[in-house]
């Protein structure tokens, strides 16, 4: 794959776990993926098409705004769990170093990150960007997702 962005016009919850498989294929164990929407705009869903894409069951994925962080175990797969994290709450990087980021790092799982605008110094590294866009002007159902390499 080439460090240039793509870009996939997602127009139902199906098509979102279809891109969610095909996107699957393309990470290894230990990859992070910085997720960007607005409120309501996917991420967590994203997460859940994610858990089920590798072989989990996507009903235990549920957004950690008010946890941080949550751990999704995953078997028959390079990947023990999906990491799932929310910056959208977390107030300093000395906060994210309590809850251990830097060790959850050196795990062999997908970490997708909502909010990692937040504390983009964290992300000064290789990873994925997957930025999911509403249209006002679509149905509610419809997003513009962009994928890409960062810092590859």
């Amino acid at each position: 794959m080439s460090n240039l962005e793509e870009v996939f016009e997602i127009n139902s919850i199906a098509e979102l776990n279809e891109l969610a498989q095909e996107l699957a294929g393309r990470f290894q164990a230990g990859d992070v993926i910085a997720l960007e929407a607005d409120l309501g705009g996917g991420k967590t869903h994203l997460t859940k098409a994610m858990m089920q894409a590798l072989g989990g069951a996507g009903s235990q994925v549920t957004s950690p705004t008010f946890a941080l962080f949550q751990q999704y175990a995953l078997e028959h797969t390079e990947f023990e769990a999906i990491y799932h994290w929310d910056w959208y709450r977390i107030e300093s990087l000395s906060e994210l170093e309590r809850i251990g980021w830097h060790e959850y790092l050196e795990h062999d799982a997908l970490h997708m990150i909502e909010w990692p605008s937040k504390f983009p110094e964290l992300l000064n590294f290789p990873h994925y960007q997957i930025t999911l866009r509403r249209a006002e002007s679509k149905r509610d159902t419809y997003r513009k997702v962009s994928f890409k390499k960062v810092n590859y």
